[in-house]
């Protein structure tokens, strides 16, 4: 699973690196997000995409993006069975991460002189982590699992001047992902369904179209 992970995320670098030649549009944008159940993620990183026009108002969208996030909270850090005496309520540093790689359909829905919105359903494939280290014990726990999905996302494009190709952009995205495989441990906080939110803010570099 990891090396289809390292497949989509090469695709998508290899688009973004083709698409300054190819005149299409590329982004960059610092992320804020969070993740439900025991990800307990909320936390900053960045987005890029890539959007390769193939008509005047649909494209080809492919993104990467990565959330990382600490937290501290109280429980046991113990998996399997709970020893009472190695194994007792403490607080506890979490460090989660959240890497997707996503490929889909982006829809132009309005554009103006200044302005554009576009719409970003896609299919995703990701990597989640999570880490815990107890204050008193010691006690490590880790998981990493790695995550199917569906996404909608919207953004809003804003041009500045048109005879720069520059725009900015802000858009967010509401993930919904599930683990690829089952797999029985002591620690398992991606085995069921989670959510994610994301919201970003960046720049995107995109040549004109010509009159």
């Amino acid at each position: 699973m990891r090396q289809c992970l390292t497949i989509v995320g090469g695709i998508s670098l290899i688009a973004i690196a083709s698409s300054v030649a190819a005149g299409q549009s590329v982004s960059l944008a610092f992320a804020r997000g969070d993740a439900s159940r025991s990800l307990e993620l909320q936390s900053g990183g960045f987005a890029a995409s890539l959007v390769i026009p193939v008509s005047h108002r649909v494209g080809v969208a492919f993104t990467v993006d990565r959330l990382t996030g600490d937290a501290t909270a109280t429980g046991i850090v113990c998996g399997d069975v709970i020893d009472p005496v190695g194994c007792p309520t403490e607080s506890y540093t979490q460090n989660s991460r959240l890497t997707t790689a996503g490929a889909g359909v982006d829809f132009l829905l309005y554009r103006a002189r200044y302005v554009g919105l576009s719409l970003r359903p896609q299919l995703l494939l990701g990597r989640a982590k999570n880490e815990r280290l107890g204050h008193a014990t010691g006690n490590t726990l880790s998981a990493t699992k790695t995550e199917m999905g569906l996404s909608l996302g919207g953004e809003v494009q804003l041009t500045p001047m048109q005879r720069l190709p520059l725009d900015l952009v802000v858009g967010g995205a509401l993930r919904n992902l599930w683990p690829s495989a089952r797999q029985a441990d002591g620690y398992l906080p991606f085995e069921e369904r989670f959510t994610s939110h994301t919201i970003y803010a960046g720049v995107a570099f995109t040549r004109r179209r010509d009159p």
